[in-house]
């Protein structure tokens, strides 16, 4: 038995779903390969070794910890970011300790009000609708009587490498 093939979802309203392939008869259960053929292949790579089809990113990750400042963007504009990451990793082990909330904000610094906010252990993923302006995380409040506190996170930029056509 084939095993079902899966894929994020181009058809999205903005949040990646791993759905099945259209063409897959564990999807469609017709398996006559009538409804909805399976596609020719992808175009060969080209010379930088990605495919024109392609929807490669090359990353770069920057840590968010306790040094990071509240007024300076983590990340400067970028036209060709095509996915953005953030992640608040901070934690509390002591009881009584609170780990903080990030406040990230787009082309502005980062306020308690009126600012997107992620609690600990929360991330967001930004791929259909990315934000290209400069992104700004502050550091809220905490509580670390215990000293358990540990302030980390991540702003992973995804950005299409200028070799692929459309980006």
């Amino acid at each position: 038995m084939q095993r079902a093939q899966y894929h994020y979802s181009d058809y999205s309203t903005g949040l990646s779903m791993l759905v099945p392939e259209p063409w897959d008869d564990h999807w469609t259960k017709l398996a006559d390969g009538v409804f909805n053929a399976k596609p020719d292949a992808l175009a060969p790579s080209t010379a930088a070794g990605v495919s024109p089809n392609s929807n490669a990113v090359s990353t770069n990750t920057t840590a968010i910890t306790a040094a990071t400042p509240n007024d300076k963007a983590i990340l400067t504009a970028n036209p060709n970011r095509r996915l953005l990451i953030i992640q608040n990793a901070s934690t509390a082990t002591a009881a009584g300790d609170e780990a903080p909330t990030f406040f990230v904000a787009f082309g502005q610094n980062a306020q308690q009000f009126g600012s997107l906010f992620l609690p600990p252990g929360v991330g967001i993923v930004l791929d259909y609708a990315c934000p290209i302006d400069s992104v700004y995380v502050a550091i809220g409040p905490f509580s670390n009587g215990g000293d358990s506190v540990v302030i980390s996170g991540a702003v992973i930029e995804g950005v299409r490498p200028p070799s692929v056509p459309g980006s």
